[in-house]
């Protein structure tokens, strides 16, 4: 009799340990399961953002030296070329306005900028001095690099920083600052995205901030989509003195994702950018064709070309 009940006892417990085995199971296939979700969703938010700002960079996000513009990140610069810095054109730039003024410009008004655009302006010095480009056929242009010494090592966000990852908002100074009476250097942009959510750790920029910092200063932002129609549109945008921002993904300007600006057409119909992490790539002039070609096929935000130009009212 005592052996048949421990008999059933140890049956029982064999039992009710397998039932407990099953359940861990099912509630660790249940996590797995959420967890792929959650990894699923993550690369689709991904889908949206900048992978990386950086132009230049191998499969792990390394920067390489393929571009003579940027330096060795060891301090060494590319054979024949100048480390950031020392370039004249680069660490020291002419920033003689068009206008006739010389240096730093003060903001005197915020004309059609948000309440809380010029809450934010309103706490900021000087902008640091960028260089006007003008008298090429393009817009005159008030350039900034990513990857100028003053702020290439400065953060945009977490631990990332300006030189690798503020492609985006080092464009909207750029075109904030040839548009407009306000100077806006690449370190208070990227404050101002960070602040309001534009900022993805890691990847860079929601494209979203394009034409919602356009809006947020001022002026008006229309998305092209990278379709048939996009080289009609973005050249007459271009002859009527617009800018565009492009994201371009892998080819000549990146190998991921990176924001340029496009500031016009020369003579013979060639595109002039604005690059903010190439003065070499800056300096030359390309085919209208192949920015489209190596712009992103799909972009948030109705991409991944966006038409900048001031206010209809003025």
């Amino acid at each position: 009799m005592k052996k048949s009940r421990s008999k059933r006892f140890c049956i029982l417990v064999v039992c009710m340990t397998m039932l407990l085995i099953t359940a861990g199971c099912n509630r660790l296939k249940e996590t797995n399961t959420k967890e792929d979700k959650m990894a699923f969703a993550m690369q689709q938010e991904h889908q949206i953002v900048d992978q990386i700002a950086f132009p230049d960079s191998d499969d792990n996000n390394n920067p390489t030296i393929t571009d003579p513009s940027i330096a060795d990140p060891n301090g060494n610069a590319p054979t024949g070329i100048d480390p950031i810095g020392t370039d004249p054109d680069i660490g020291n730039p002419d920033i003689s306005d068009p206008n006739g003024t010389t240096g730093s410009i003060p903001t005197t008004s915020y004309e059609n900028v948000t309440e809380s655009v010029a809450a934010f302006l309103s706490t900021l010095p000087l902008a640091q001095e960028g260089n006007w480009m003008t008298g090429d056929g393009g817009l005159d242009t008030y350039f900034y690099l990513q990857i100028d010494e003053r702020w290439a090592e400065k953060y945009y966000g977490g631990t990332d920083t300006i030189a690798k990852y503020a492609c985006g908002p080092t464009c909207m100074s750029i075109v904030i600052s040839s548009l407009t009476d306000i100077r806006i250097d690449p370190v208070q942009m990227s404050t101002w995205a960070k602040n309001n959510g534009y900022w993805f750790d890691k990847s860079g920029s929601l494209h979203s901030l394009i034409p919602d910092a356009a809006k947020a200063f001022g002026l008006e932002a229309e998305g092209v989509e990278n379709t048939a129609q996009a080289s009609a549109k973005l050249k007459k945008a271009l002859e009527d003195g617009k800018f565009v921002v492009a994201l371009m993904g892998k080819g000549q300007f990146t190998q991921s994702g990176h924001f340029i600006v496009l500031r016009g057409l020369t003579e013979d119909g060639k595109v002039l950018v604005a690059d903010p992490a190439s003065q070499d790539r800056t300096d030359k002039t390309w085919e209208l064709a192949t920015i489209i070609e190596e712009a992103k096929t799909w972009a948030a935000a109705n991409g991944p070309f966006w038409i900048i130009s001031k206010t209809t009212s003025e």
